[in-house]
Parts: structure tokens; C-alpha cells; sequence
């Protein structure tokens, strides 16, 4: 049981480090590159901007995730009903 954990983790985490990266990309204003802002000095203007980015990045990535229980709670609502039916 602890393996199938440790299974779903694996795949969960670079799906959603790849949701975070997209969505912190759609966050940075344009005009600005990636490379300038992650080795900005903090208290500038470019790691405020950068931090900004990661932060809203973060969110759309729990909006996404936030979907993944509805889902599963559909699922198993819909299997119960069923199970009762047909047994």
C-alpha cells in the first residue's frame, strides 16, 4: 500500500512542477526573460517581478489541482450508486 503512495507521488510531482513552470512562464510580464529575473537581487524591481510570477504561478497550479478531488468525488459518488444497483 505504501508503494502505490510513493508511485502516485512520483507521477503527481513533475506533472505538477510542469503546471507550476508553464504557469509562472504565462506570468511573466513581457518584455522581461526568465534568466534576469531568477538571478535578480533581492529587493529590486526584477525579484519582485519574479516572486509575483512564482506566486501566481502557484496559484493557477492549485486551481488545477484543486479540480483532481471533485473529480475522484464524482467518480466514487457515480461507483456507489452503481455498486447498489447492481448488487
Amino acid at each position: 500500500m505504501g508503494g502505490i503512495g510513493f508511485l502516485g507521488g512520483a507521477i503527481a510531482q513533475p506533472v505538477l512542477g510542469a503546471i507550476f513552470d508553464a504557469q509562472t512562464l504565462k506570468a511573466v510580464p513581457s518584455g522581461q526573460t526568465i534568466e534576469v529575473l531568477k538571478t535578480a537581487v533581492a529587493g529590486t524591481k526584477e525579484a519582485a517581478t519574479w516572486a509575483a510570477a512564482q506566486l501566481t504561478g502557484g496559484e493557477h497550479t492549485l486551481r488545477f489541482v484543486a479540480f483532481v478531488p471533485a473529480v475522484l468525488i464524482i467518480a466514487f459518488v457515480f461507483l456507489h450508486i452503481w455498486k447498489r444497483k447492481h448488487v
